[in-house]
């Protein structure tokens, strides 16, 4: 037996460097190092601050077997999804668009794989994921609601890993190891779905005229490269599309039809920190992130005949660069300021439109598309007041400069920790927010052909106040319980005209054409209880939530709810890991996971009448029907209540060359939640691609 020494030590939070002097026998054990966090959440400030690693993410069962990020987040309290397995988020009622979304501090413009099913972040190279809903720091902006940050994994610095996963949608494979001699390491991730090769052997087999196929794929890579004891270096990035095409032949025109439709971003990142002394730290950052979809079609003679041909292509884009640089400056173990800015220019192209008949370009349309440049700046001061107080005061400021205009935003931050006694604490804070872009959608779908546009003299950037208040109570590491209740102002936010999208569009008028702004006020209450140690382990969280907007253009019907209003949530998950035995295989775990919360509303007509023009509401020149269908109020139906319970088991190899396996069901007991709704004569019909799912996948580590 080895003889086992333990060395405990305060670590009070500040920059001081610490060195431990490990005893042993020439026999060393795991080594484990665990960081007693739930000291720091009762004295922190923070607020509706989630955490999820990588192993949470990996243990969740989900739909077709494919771990997910944004899927894992759903669980979170406060957090919804828009449709039946979509991977979109809608954070405390916000639309998916209030929420920032980064991928090592980079923002990511589409998050959406398969039409929205999965997301296009790859678990083999996630490090961690941290949510924040509540008092957002001042560090933080560009959104309504909330921030998700992820972070992709460093890379090994002491030995070369590789792994390989195999599950029912995609294969997926990444290396990782230690570069220059141990001072720096590389991590490159892929992944890539198989779903066209099954119907590329369907066609091949029958010897078909026509084609339809669809795949996505993903990269990311890291390297980090430690310059000396106080410069360090990062470069990271992601790529990845989606690809959709149709291909048919029409044996009586003896022409070829071909419909291609892709979607993708790309992000990069250069990071430079540098340590000025013990107590100065500074993180120097270059990014861009670039996010385009194309949709062309095409009709082309398959010999010299006289049918005529003709193509059509459709274009939108937005394109970030930004230059941001961070200081964090600790002046002693009770007082930390944290300051810095960004200047950044986001290009935008909203739709292009180019036709072309018998070789001759008939339309050549672009929807307006323009270039803005943002300014911030923003400081905080972190201190302690005492034993049992910790304040955060931030302020944030935000220009936007187009044309000759320019246009400032303070907002300012705030938020307090009190430690009642030991193990209690109560917390509150004030944030306002500011949002310069928009994503344009008329469904609860996050579809690729949404749309990114740049707030204008028009269209004004969107603002919140959000306001939070809670009670954390943690008698020891095992458990947390909480509850945080919270209300959201919001102005200006930005919808379609009932009736219209881009699609509506005339040569003649733009996006900002079609477009209303208007108000909305989001409030709720979250609970939460979560198990962090032990075999067993897991959270259950339950939220009660209210969402509503109100535009002047419908102020006939006052406050509705917003297509994001769920009011119940309840959510749980828990997984039990079997006590291990010498010269066993494999560890073995079972995880369970169960979701409830209320049906999604949507607008359902009870009537019909003649159309009478109303010059006063401006959207009818576009929509001008014959027959109107009246809607007593928007979002007047709420469709059925969502539920599944979904298990899985997990072998997780001990030994080298032995592969790893987790088998699963998704929907156990088959409940009919729906995907998507068709209206029809006689009501509504509900549509489901989700009963139950087993499913399995293998993983292997060299």
């Amino acid at each position: 037996m080895w003889d086992i020494k333990t060395q405990l030590r305060k670590i009070n939070g500040s920059s001081e460097r610490y060195t431990f002097q490990m005893e042993t026998q020439n026999q060393l054990g795991e080594v484990s190092v665990v960081a007693h966090q739930y000291d720091n959440s009762l004295t922190t400030p923070e607020m509706g601050l989630n955490k999820l690693n990588t192993k949470q993410i990996m243990q969740l069962p989900v739909a077709l077997g494919e771990s997910d990020v944004l899927k894992t987040v759903q669980m979170l309290p406060g957090v919804n999804m828009g449709n039946e397995g979509m991977a979109g988020i809608s954070v405390r009622g916000g639309s998916p668009d209030q929420t920032l979304i980064m991928l090592d501090n980079v923002p990511v413009y589409n998050i959406n794989h398969l039409f929205g099913f999965f997301s296009v972040f790859n678990s083999l190279a996630i490090n961690d994921v941290t949510l924040i809903k509540g008092a957002i720091p001042a560090r933080y902006g560009g959104r309504l609601s909330s921030i998700l940050d992820i972070s992709m994994k460093e890379g090994n610095k002491n030995e070369h890993i590789q792994m390989l996963e195999i599950g029912t949608m995609s294969g997926k494979g990444s290396a990782e190891g230690p570069l220059f001699k141990g001072k720096g390491s590389y991590m490159v991730s892929g992944r890539r779905t198989w779903l066209d090769l099954p119907l590329l052997a369907y066609f091949l087999i029958e010897e078909s005229d026509s084609r339809v196929g669809y795949n996505f794929w993903d990269i990311n890579g890291k390297i980090n490269v430690k310059l000396s004891s106080k410069d360090h270096l990062y470069s990271s990035f992601y790529t990845g599309r989606d690809v959709f095409h149709v291909g048919a032949y029409n044996n009586k025109e003896n022409t070829r039809f071909d419909y291609r439709f892709s979607w993708g971003n790309f992000t990069s990142s250069f990071r430079w920190n540098h340590l000025f002394s013990d107590k100065l730290f500074m993180n120097l950052t270059l990014y861009n992130s670039n996010y385009i979809y194309d949709k062309s079609s095409e009709s082309l003679p398959q010999d010299d005949s006289n049918v005529d041909d003709w193509k059509e292509k459709h274009r939108s884009s937005l394109n970030d660069f930004c230059l941001k640089m961070e200081f964090d400056y600790s002046l002693n173990a009770n007082h930390r300021l944290k300051f810095g800015g960004n200047w950044s220019n986001k290009a935008f192209l909203p739709e292009s439109i180019k036709l072309n008949y018998n070789d001759s370009l008939l339309n050549n349309r672009v929807n307006k598309n323009g270039s803005s440049y943002f300014a911030e700046f923003y400081i905080e001061d972190e201190l302690s007041l005492g034993e049992n107080l910790k304040v955060n005061l931030g302020l944030r400021s935000s220009f936007k400069l187009s044309g000759e205009s320019i246009e400032p935003y303070l907002l300012p931050r705030f938020s307090f920790a009190w430690n009642a006694v030991e193990k209690l604490s109560f917390k509150a804070g004030y944030s306002r927010m500011v949002q310069h872009l928009h994503q344009l959608s008329n469904s609860s779908l996050a579809f690729p052909t949404d749309l990114w546009v740049v707030s204008s003299d028009s269209v004004k950037s969107s603002n919140s106040n959000l306001f939070t208040i809670g009670a954390y109570f943690i008698p020891n590491p095992m458990y947390q319980f909480s509850v945080e209740v919270y209300y959201s102002q919001l102005q200006n936010v930005v919808s379609y005209f009932p009736g219209v999208d881009f699609t509506t569009l005339d040569d003649k008028h733009d996006w900002y054409d079609i477009v209303m702004q208007g108000k909305g006020k989001t409030y709720g209450i979250e609970l939460m209880i979560d198990k962090k140690i032990g075999a067993l382990t897991g959270f259950i969280n339950y939220t009660w939530s209210r969402s509503f907007r109100f535009f002047d253009e419908l102020s006939l019907w006052g406050y509705f709810p917003y297509d994001y209003d769920r009011p119940h949530k309840l959510s749980a998950m828990a997984n039990y890991e079997f006590p291990s035995h010498k010269g066993e295989k494999y560890k073995k775990s079972i995880s369970a996971a169960f979701t409830f919360s209320s049906g999604r509303v949507m607008s359902l007509s009870t009537a019909t009448y003649p159309y009478i023009a109303m010059e006063s509401i401006s959207y009818e020149r576009y929509y001008n029907p014959e027959q109107v269908f009246y809607t007593p109020v928007p979002n007047n139906v709420r469709l059925s209540n969502f539920h599944h319970l979904d298990i899985s088991f997990h072998l997780e190899s001990v030994r080298n060359g032995i592969g790893s396996w987790t088998f699963g069901v998704y929907n156990v007991y088959n409940h009919f939640n729906a995907s998507y709704y068709n209206v029809q004569k006689d009501g509504i019909k509900e549509v489901t691609l989700f009963p139950v799912q087993p499913f399995i996948s293998w993983k292997k580590k060299f």
